[in-house]
Parts: C-alpha cells; structure tokens; sequence
C-alpha cells in the first residue's frame, strides 16, 4: 500500500508541473504576440503625427502670405480689414508663434496621444528643434520628437522625429509673353550646359540655396519631391564631416563651390535660344 501511494503523489506532482509551463509558455506567447501587435499601433501613430505635422506645414505656408499682405505698409488698408475679417486674427497674429504650433500639432491631438504611451505624455511631445522664419534660406522647419515606450519593457523606448521642411508662400507675379509685342526680342536666361531657358533670373533652379548637414544625417533628408540625396559624381567621394544639400536637388556635395552647384547665368533674347525647351518651374511667368 505504501509504495502505491507514493506513486499516486509523483503522478499527481507531474501533472502539476505540466501545468505550471503551460501556463507560463502561453503568458509568453500573449506578451510577445502583444508586443508585435503595438509596434504596428505605433508605426500608425506615427505616420497620423506626420500627417498633422504635414498638415500645419501647408497651413503656415499658405498663411505666411496672408501675413505678409498684411503686414506690408503698401497694402491699402481696406484690403487689410478685409483680410482680417476673412481669415482669423489670432492665427494670423501668432502663425510663427511655437507655442501656437504646439496648440494644433500636439495640444489638439491629445485623444491620439494617449492611445500609445509617449513618455510624459502630451509634455513629452517637443518641437524645441523646430525653426519657423529663423533661416537666411527662407526654410522653415517643423520637428516633433518624442519616445514610446514598449510594454512589459518600461526601460525598452522608440524614439521617433516627425519632420516637415517648407518655404512660406510670399505670392507670385503672373505675367504672360503676350504682354509684349515682339516675345522673340523678351530677354530669358541660360546657362552654360543648360538645357532649358529661364524666363526668371530669380528661377530657383537658377539660385541654388545650400542647406548644411552632416553626412551621416543626409539620408534623413528628402528634397521637395521627396525624394533622397545621393553623392554628387564630382565631390561627393571627397564628403566627410558635412555636405551641402540643396531643396531641389538630388545630389549631396563636400564643396559648396562644386562645378555641379555653380550657375554661370547668361542673359540672351529669346530668339537666341535654338532648341532649348522652357523651364518647367518658371517658364511662363516673368517675376
């Protein structure tokens, strides 16, 4: 009897044990499967963040030449009142403000803010390294960092930036060839190894406007058509520390003064030009 009953207890101990690794191996399996699960939560929250730092963008830019209507001394002041009556006084007095940007890129998307667990929430959200009509090239920035925490690994975070370069729109003077009574005689602008004319000496394909980076953050960067910079064929194996970008190029350059980048603008009748096509981005407009 004695050596039945011992056998009763290992069995039973056994199956015990059976248990128990079941049940840790399934609160694995669950912790894991949540795990990957949240990574796609935060890649979309990520993604909604860049929309509604995108989102601001267009806007500041489209209400930068609100503002600069209103604030030119020129404009007839009727127009001024109009303007202020169409368009909201407060946002056109604070649009460059960071503390009104921070309003409508976080403050407003709190609901979406706290589905993910962002560090310090809402205050955890910065756009310290934003730049709003600080720089010479007329660039503006929006930058919003921010870390997410994983779940069941507090010490375990993501960092991540949402970015968006931008100019402020200022306008654009529209005047067509049919102004002139002779086109063939209307003064456009080349360049050497060009292919197309300019009907703007001022056309930023002309007036290239270098932005300073560093080399290991370029592939970070996209240009106005979102697209990435690669290395220039003429410098770009010289490139260490920094390199030169520019909004509408391609390429990244070591030497600012880069036969690639250098413009020798000639100004010629249109007549003159042969077979050269018009420039796409200011071909029909004289500014």
């Amino acid at each position: 009897m004695k050596s039945s009953d011992q056998e009763v207890i290992i069995h039973k101990k056994l199956k015990g044990s059976v248990t128990v690794e079941a049940a840790m191996s399934l609160t694995l399996f669950i912790m894991a499967f949540y795990s990957i699960l949240y990574i796609f939560v935060v890649i979309n929250f990520w993604y909604e963040m860049g929309v509604n730092v995108d989102r601001n963008a267009y806007m500041i830019s489209g209400y930068s030449y609100i503002v600069s209507k209103v604030n030119n001394t020129e404009t007839d002041d009727k127009v001024i009142n109009k303007l202020k009556e169409t368009f909201n006084e407060d946002t056109l007095n604070n649009i460059m403000d960071i503390t009104f940007l921070y309003n409508n890129v976080v403050v407003k998307k709190k609901d979406l803010i706290e589905t993910v667990d962002v560090d310090d929430g809402i205050y955890g959200m910065s756009l310290l390294k934003s730049s709003l009509n600080k720089n010479d090239d007329d660039i503006n920035t929006i930058r919003l960092d921010y870390s997410i925490s994983m779940p069941f690994l507090n010490k375990v975070q993501i960092r991540l930036s949402n970015k968006s370069y931008f100019r402020s729109f200022t306008g654009r003077t529209m005047v067509g060839e049919e102004l002139y009574d002779n086109p063939d005689e209307k003064t456009v602008y080349i360049t050497e190894n060009g292919e197309v004319y300019h009907m703007s000496k001022r056309c930023r394909v002309l007036n290239i406007k270098l932005i300073e980076v560093n080399k290991e953050d370029v592939c970070n960067f996209r240009n106005s058509s979102g697209g990435k910079y690669y290395p220039c064929e003429y410098c770009g194996k010289k490139c260490k520390g920094k390199v030169f970008i520019s909004l509408y190029g391609d390429r990244y350059h070591a030497d600012k003064n880069c036969p690639k980048i250098k413009r020798n603008i000639k100004s010629v009748k249109l007549k003159d030009v042969k077979d050269r096509d018009k420039c796409k981005i200011c071909g029909g407009y004289d500014e």
